[in-house]
């Protein structure tokens, strides 16, 4: 089961996964790499509807369903993973008193799978990257950086960090996996490519969008362009902007009324 999320991420970002509907062609969704087991997302525009539902499906024919809950003044709040009918994980978020993400705490419902929390890190309001801890440690295991062009967020490093290491950085670490984000020119991402650190393919997804640019579905293939999964986009009507929270694929969706 670890395995099998740690393929998904930032494929969740994108599970990471948080999109608003835009009334433009600009869109976007995606997450962070194959660190802790999501889906990519990548960054939406503002916009009056907000992601309720996706449902992945593999080339085994295993079926997840992602679902996103919000509070009353829009914050997302949880995740909930459910694979061929079995809660396989919850995502519960944190905020500081500014209406940034703080935190997420990752629950892998299987007793022994190992928990997760991903705390973000800033610079001023600018989502910087995060790092990632096991359940009851004090010190990371993983660090993921964002890259950026524009103000936008474009691609990603993930590294692995010496566990007896005091205070990491962000750049420290020894290099796993990268990220990198293509954009078309309306400013929708069309694809997120994932790489190891030797620059060999890990895998390829593909992102299809409506004429609001809502993301309605994606596709992902190995380094062999097999297909892993694809999956499908649902919405729910509800005034939002995009936040960006943390990980490639996760922007939140904030309500304006």
């Amino acid at each position: 089961m670890i395995g099998m999320y740690r393929s998904l991420i930032v494929s969740l970002f994108i599970a990471g996964l948080f999109a608003c509907g835009s009334s433009s062609d600009d869109d976007s969704e995606i997450d962070t790499g194959i660190d802790s087991g999501e889906s990519a997302s990548a960054f939406n525009i503002s916009g009056d509807s907000r992601l309720a539902r996706v449902e992945r499906t593999s080339s085994t024919g295993d079926v997840l369903v992602t679902s996103y809950t919000y509070s009353g003044d829009g914050r997302l709040l949880e995740i909930a993973g459910v694979n061929n009918g079995e809660l396989v994980f919850t995502m519960l978020y944190s905020y500081d008193e500014n209406g940034r993400p703080l935190s997420r705490l990752q629950d892998r419902a299987a007793v022994q799978d190992q928990d997760t929390i991903r705390e973000y890190v800033y610079d001023a309001d600018l989502p910087v990257g995060y790092f990632l801890f096991d359940v009851g440690e004090v010190r990371p295991k993983n660090v993921v950086q964002f890259q950026y062009s524009s103000n936008r967020i474009v691609g990603f490093d993930f590294r692995d960090l010496d566990p007896l290491l005091d205070n990491p950085t962000l750049a420290d670490g020894t290099l796993a996996n990268t990220g990198t984000l293509t954009i078309s020119a309306s400013g929708n991402v069309t694809s997120l490519r994932e790489q190891a650190a030797d620059g060999s393919n890990l895998r390829v997804t593909s992102f299809v969008t409506n004429a609001i640019g809502q993301r309605i579905s994606d596709e992902t293939l190995d380094s062999d362009s097999n297909t892993l999964f694809s999956s499908v986009w649902e919405y729910e009507a509800a005034p939002c902007i995009e936040f960006p929270q943390g990980t490639l694929s996760q922007w939140l969706c904030v309500q304006t009324l």
